[in-house]
């Protein structure tokens, strides 16, 4: 524990520190946690020679690469029997919480980045149609492209399949499911991994940019990138053209530059003031450009209504922007709107809806206003939709994270659970969090009359890339209200 990589590991040494004294769960729990391929690599790693496993022969702190190796080659034989291998696999239910593509994205993102064989059953078993869609099989096939690994299983309506990563390498990429597939859904599942290849990536993704049951293109760019971004990590896109159900056919390259250092963990805990709302009403293709410019005029009533506020002179500054795409912007025809809430302290909260056929352009206004609504009178400092983002660099990062939201989505219970089953993060959820605590933190009322708040914090495992530069990581926080 005094080495170099005991100092940098120190929460995986303090959850072997915390095991029960039972020796076979003291081992089952050391497996658990260094990724070892059996118990009775347990032994052998116990009765190895320490140094092998506290320092690298260059005497530099290890990263998820080389700490993988080592613990292979120091650990395992040097050519395990076809029952050993299958041994190393990792298993998880694709049934469980949220129960659809999400375990799928996070597992295999870290799968790629411990190197680690991973088989998801039981995929999508509680949805109408179970297994994997085009969209999924696309994702897990980018997540194999950018691993250089190999794929088990993958093929449309399969409810099982493998992945065993092989090395990250950064390059350019494509993936496009030939329908109106989330690209901000394959976006999740790649780029992650591609952080800690060590050098700058380029995703070229096609499918949907505004499709229902995934985030919006505008979420990435106006609320994800920025958050990531105080976190250390740079992402940016360019977005070529949009896309709608049911062909897809958008367009979006997306730059990964690749991390020098360990993710910096993030405190947003400080909601303040509305102090803006940003509105984009658009229609494409041979969609009536009247819907636009109707559900523009409907914004100013419907933001009063749900969020009780004035706007103008001495009140929140509104924005409304209205576009028409034309062809060379917007593959097909759709509509929808995309909202934006900054506070005063930087938080921000996003909501959109898609226009349909059957609703009228007030209809689509009032949705996303009803939904917005939901969101802000939690009292949190963000909606749901950024909550479960933030669950995977925050389990990655060095150092403790928090933020204070509403009521945990099942997304994000998802992702905490995919969390603990692959790293040594600690998550700890207060809910709700305490008047003392809150205090302690300096949190200030939101002035939500029945606020539903839910603090979650975690202990990032402080994963290191490739080219790692020494530098101490403090929270990156959103700034407490004056």
């Amino acid at each position: 524990t005094q080495s170099t990589w005991g100092v940098r590991n120190q929460p995986m040494l303090s959850q072997l520190r915390r095991a029960p004294i039972n020796p076979l769960l003291c081992l089952q729990e050391t497996r658990r946690t260094f990724h070892l391929p059996s118990v009775h690599h347990c032994f052998r790693f116990f009765f190895s020679p320490i140094h092998s496993f506290t320092q690298s022969p260059s005497h530099q702190p290890l990263t998820s690469r080389s700490m993988a190796s080592q613990l292979q080659s120091s650990a395992a034989p040097a050519a395990p029997s076809s029952a050993s291998a299958a041994a190393a696999v990792f298993d998880v239910d694709g049934s469980v919480l949220e129960g659809g593509g999400q375990i799928l994205r996070n597992s295999f993102s870290y799968s790629s980045l411990f190197n680690r064989p991973v088989r998801i059953f039981n995929i999508r078993a509680k949805r109408k149609n179970p297994g994997l869609a085009a969209q999924h099989l696309e994702s897990i096939k980018l997540v194999r492209d950018v691993t250089k690994g190999a794929l088990e299983g993958a093929e449309i309506k399969s409810t099982q399949v493998t992945l065993r990563p092989g090395q990250l390498a950064p390059g350019s990429f494509k993936a496009d499911p030939g329908t109106a597939g989330s690209v901000t859904l394959m976006l999740q599942a790649s780029m992650f991994p591609l952080l800690f290849t060590g050098g700058p990536s380029t995703l070229d993704l096609r499918g949907g940019t505004d499709v229902a049951f995934s985030p919006p293109i505008n979420f990435l760019h106006t609320m994800l990138f920025p958050t990531l971004h105080k976190m250390g990590i740079d992402v940016s896109l360019e977005l070529k053209r949009r896309g709608f159900f049911p062909k897809g056919q958008g367009q979006v390259i997306v730059n990964i530059q690749p991390l020098t250092r360990a993710i910096k963990p993030i405190e947003i805990i400080h909601r303040g003031q509305l102090s803006a709302v940003h509105v984009l009403c658009f229609t494409a293709g041979q969609c009536n450009s009247r819907n636009g410019e109707e559900m523009g005029a409907q914004c100013k009533k419907a933001a009063k209504e749900a969020l009780g506020v004035t706007f103008g002179r001495g009140g929140v500054e509104l924005n409304v922007e209205v576009v028409h795409f034309e062809r060379d912007a917007a593959f097909g025809s759709g509509s929808g709107i995309n909202i934006l809430l900054e506070t005063d302290t930087g938080c921000v909260f996003h909501a959109s809806a898609e226009g349909k056929r059957e609703d009228r352009p007030a209809d689509t206004v009032r949705d996303a206003f009803k939904w917005l609504e939901e969101q802000w009178f939690t009292g949190g400092c963000m909606d749901e939709h950024l909550q479960d983002q933030l669950i995977m660099p925050m389990s990655l990062a060095k150092g403790k994270s928090r933020i204070l939201t509403g009521p945990l989505s099942l997304h994000t219970k998802t992702a905490i659970h995919i969390a603990q089953q692959f790293t040594t993060a600690k998550f700890t959820v207060h809910d709700p969090p305490t008047p003392e605590l809150l205090q302690q933190l300096g949190v200030k009322p939101s002035g939500v009359k029945k606020p539903q708040l839910v603090l979650i914090e975690c202990e990032g495992m402080g994963l290191l890339p490739p080219n790692f530069a020494e530098e101490e990581a403090a929270p990156q926080q959103v700034a407490a209200p004056k």
